[in-house]
């Protein structure tokens, strides 16, 4: 039944100090009613919430029924639900602790105190239902309550004796069922002593914690106060150990039971029952709680109900956007959400009961990300009729969240062909209310800025000018206090730009010579008695780097720019293919040019300009344009004392043309206290590019007065 209706603009929000919640079943503008009752109806069938859990794009709410026949209701919007479950099993009361994973929904069964026992259930679609436990597991129709829990690839099952509480099961299995149950826990074995008598115990659930491969901790009890403790093992079941500070109450007598335990940021976190004193939290190392001993010290990070001591007990956790939530129980103030993100300061999450008389209590509590894309927490609560106490039913209210959040990609960078030389950038759209850091990576390895670089650490990534050696995988990860996400991988694809000529030339000895152009050769007319040659020629900063004709490779050196092949009495057509390369400094004999620079001019017009008698990679550090003839002077044309410093001026003059991207050696300014003694360099003193010097030709450099200095130079090197 697919239960459709109203806009999320309708419904009812409430303010408060912390955060915003709307109800998003149980509203009069909306298609559910209190108890998922359609076009607004009550349902009081429906009576409560017992658990929430997020997969593949729905919420799913598993909700008890005055018939004890729990059902599953889930929704992508949180408005329109359907009914995906309507019953299990006869008699079937409750459902435990509903978790997914990437191999389906689970969650443990109860009912109550009856023979007919518990069961563990999985889906991988949401709406398919299999028992995942069977006759054959051992524990199937024969135990109380059955509680679950994850951990990675493995689900643990806690399960509580058909005759009483005080005695409790683990198992094990595999979650995608490639292997049967395992039982690390016996009801006959028990664990703990008295007085030297072996003693079972009483389980209020499982926690398997993500971070701890292998550990499961069983907080404990037998219904007295003063005696609820945690058990725990590190290795999968084998042995447990028994937590010797919860199992003084964490010092405190009323501290009656254990409701709840969780890992957050590298701490876990165990929650208290106290009706006499008000719930408290407790913390201690995860890597301490993996390796209980005498000396295992906690921090109680929260106390007294946080604010009313008739808050008895934290009845579940959860760990959602950068935050510890958790609800309250309460005998006095009615439901209450709490959250904190470092796990010492606490906030009120939403106002009393949600600012309603009719919410009596929080049930469950999940994050979900809706269809549009926006990020939620979401409550389980129960109505109860304020004319008729016996009267309730279940609600939904959610609240969305825009702040405390790990960071989401909005626009992906894109991958890019440039041409060598050319220069290239990268950006990335990401979404955060909090501030955001950016690293960028190329293959995996994070990037500085410096060189080519510039821009690896904001949303937009530039390199300077490209060479073959950038080409690669660039990503970034975008992260702020709460997370980090990382961007698809875009490539950077260079090419070579295509040469500046290339010419084919039929050389017969005797009768002259033809130009072929770059096409294929179709016919070669040969004279008879002649020797016949193709010449390849390559024009520039380029070279062949490799030749054939027909497909038949032509022999000649790799590199060289003239190629020459014989041929003699050619009948048939001939095709000739040429693949270029860039030159080689030893073959343009410029060792400390970069070739990228070279190819923006002509060979033939650098060696026009060389007849100023600078020297080409002599013009490259200074910034000139090789084409033309220069002449260029370098000078300290004024030096002042001014208050504590000293400045000092240089002159560059020049005749002839700038290079566009400016000087590409490193202009230093150097100092001495005497002509006899060597020039030192002064410290932040050097600089290159296109913006080193003025309109003017100046470059000022100021520097504190240094007694010991007293002749200066400037070196381009």
């Amino acid at each position: 039944m697919l239960l459709a209706g109203a806009v999320l603009l309708s419904l009812q929000s409430v303010a408060n100090g912390t955060d915003v919640w709307t109800k998003m079943v149980g509203n009069s503008n909306v298609p559910l009613g209190e108890g998922f009752g359609a076009g607004g109806v009550l349902n009081t069938n429906n009576t409560s919430i017992q658990s929430l859990v997020a997969y593949n794009g729905f919420l799913y709410a598993a909700v008890e029924t005055v018939s004890n026949q729990p059902t599953i209701w889930r929704s992508s919007d949180l408005i329109n639900w359907t009914n995906v479950v309507s019953s299990f099993h006869v008699n079937m009361r409750n459902i435990f602790d509903m978790q997914s994973n990437t191999n389906g929904i689970f969650f443990g069964t109860g009912y109550g105190r009856s023979p007919a026992g518990a069961q563990v259930w999985k889906s991988t679609d949401g709406v398919n239902w299999s028992a995942f436990s069977t006759a054959a597991s051992g524990f199937y129709e024969t135990n109380f309550n059955l509680m679950v829990s994850l951990q990675g690839s493995k689900l643990y099952t806690g399960i509580v004796s058909p005759t009483n509480n005080a005695s409790a099961e683990v198992w094990e299995r595999p979650a995608n069922g490639s292997a049967s149950w395992t039982k690390l826990l016996d009801f006959n074995t028990g664990l703990g002593s008295a007085d030297g008598v072996l003693t079972n115990v009483g389980l209020s659930f499982i926690y398997a914690p993500p971070g701890a491969t292998n550990a499961v901790f069983l907080p404990c009890n037998n219904g007295a106060i003063t005696n609820c403790w945690i058990y725990e093992t590190s290795d999968g079941g084998a042995t447990w150990h028994k937590n010797v500070a919860a199992g003084t109450c964490f010092g405190d007598k009323y501290n009656a039971y254990i409701t709840c335990i969780i890992e957050f940021n590298g701490y876990l976190y165990v929650g208290t029952g106290n009706p006499a004193e008000g719930a408290q939290i407790w913390r201690t190392p995860l890597a301490n709680a993996t390796n209980w001993s005498s000396t295992t010290s906690w921090q109680q990070v929260a106390s007294g109900g946080l604010v009313n001591k008739t808050n008895g007990e934290f009845h579940r956790f959860a760990v959602a956007y950068g935050n510890l939530w958790t609800y309250l129980a309460a005998n006095g103030p009615r439901g209450q959400v709490w959250r904190t993100a470092d796990g010492i300061n606490w906030v009120q999450s939403n106002v009393d009961g949600f600012g309603t008389t009719d919410c009596s209590m929080v049930g469950a509590l999940a994050s979900f990300t809706n269809t549009s894309g926006n990020a939620e927490m979401v409550c389980g609560a129960e109505w109860i009729s304020s004319t008729n106490s016996k009267i309730n039913a279940s609600q939904v209210w959610a609240t969305q969240i825009t702040s405390g959040i790990a960071p989401t990609i909005t626009n992906q960078p894109q991958s890019l062909i440039v041409t060598n030389g050319d220069p290239a950038c990268f950006t990335v759209g990401a979404g955060s209310a909090d501030p955001l850091t950016y690293q960028w990576q190329k293959n995996g390895t994070s990037l500085t800025d410096g060189g080519n670089i510039f821009g690896s650490l904001s949303n937009t990534l530039t390199l300077r000018s490209t060479t073959t050696n950038d080409a690669g995988n660039y990503d970034v990860i975008a992260a702020n206090a709460y997370g980090s996400v990382t961007s698809s991988v875009a490539t950077l694809t260079v090419i070579l730009p295509a040469p500046v000529s290339f010419t084919l030339t039929l050389v017969q000895s005797g009768n002259g010579g033809t130009s072929l152009g770059n096409s294929p050769i179709t016919t070669i007319p040969v004279a008879a008695n002649c020797t016949t040659q193709i010449v390849y020629t390559a024009a520039d900063w380029y070279r062949i780097n490799s030749l054939a004709s027909n497909g038949v490779p032509v022999t000649a050196a790799s590199g060289t720019r003239i190629f020459t092949q014989a041929l003699v009495n050619i009948s048939a057509d001939v095709s000739n293919n040429a693949v270029f390369k860039l030159a080689t400094s030893a073959q343009t004999g410029f060792t400390n040019v970069p070739t990228t620079w070279l190819t923006n001019w002509p060979e033939a017009a650098v060696y026009a300009g060389s007849g100023d008698g600078l020297s080409v990679p002599f013009k490259y550090l200074l910034g000139l344009d090789p084409t033309v003839s220069n002449t260029y002077a370098l000078a300290v044309d004024r030096l002042q004392v001014n208050n504590s410093n000293v400045v000092i001026s240089l002159k560059r003059t020049v005749s002839g043309t700038l290079s566009p991207d400016g000087m590409h050696g490193y202009l230093t300014l150097q100092a001495t206290p005497a002509l006899e003694t060597a020039f030192t360099n002064l410290a932040n003193t050097v600089v290159t590019g296109v913006t080193v010097f003025d309109g003017t030709g100046h470059k000022v450099y100021t520097n504190a007065i240094d007694a010991s200095n007293r002749f200066f130079k400037a070196v381009v090197e």
